[in-house]
């Protein structure tokens, strides 16, 4: 079990939006960006570290998210070969102090704070966020297992993980439904956001 001081965040925000057609971290969603929700909500869960991964027109992004102290982040170079990198980026810049990996989407900015804290402690070496539809994020990883989110390559993130190790899955169950994530211009109008 981990406490909130050995656990990181880490904040997946590398991507090049392409089916939105313009960068998703940047649109406004209630007078800031989109991305700055996330880490906000992140900043707020009070864990020991959080890491914030770039990579599609990360200058213009880190010129206006504002980011907690405990933060920073980290710009994936090979952002375009998919999440996985940006995965092995974000868990590579942790502190040697982080037993746990809270891994959030940088385009769900309707997370709640209690659903990080929900996954950072706790029993399983995988916590898993369940909604009334489906499984969802933020998703936490013990560091046992790290080395192998580690060896995943291409767009498939910790997906493959937990289909190979389902038994390792402790679900952590919310009344409430999945938070949508802003892939689309109609997904952004959905939630209110522009840009």
């Amino acid at each position: 079990m981990a406490d909130l001081d050995s656990v990181g965040v880490v904040i997946l925000a590398a991507g090049s939006s392409r089916r939105l057609g313009r960068p998703k971290q940047l649109l406004d969603l209630d007078g800031k960006p989109l991305l700055q929700h996330v880490v906000d909500v992140a900043g707020a869960a009070g864990v020991g570290d959080l890491v914030v991964v770039l990579g599609h027109v990360a200058d213009e992004v880190m010129g206006v998210i504002k980011l907690p102290p405990i933060a920073r982040f980290v710009v994936n170079l090979d952002h375009v070969t998919g999440q996985a990198s940006s995965l092995r980026a974000g868990l590579d810049a942790l502190g040697p102090g982080i037993d746990r990996a809270v891994i959030m989407l940088g385009d769900q900015p309707r997370i709640a704070v209690e659903a990080i804290r929900d996954v950072a402690v706790g029993p399983g070496p995988i916590r898993r966020t369940r909604y009334r539809e489906a499984p969802g994020h933020p998703i936490a990883f013990d560091r046992v297992l790290w080395d192998r989110l580690m060896a995943i390559e291409g767009d498939r993130g910790a997906r493959e993980l937990m289909a190979i190790h389902p038994d390792l899955i402790h679900d952590v169950i919310r009344d409430a439904p999945i938070p949508k994530d802003v892939d689309t211009s109609d997904d952004a109008t959905e939630i209110g956001a522009s840009g």
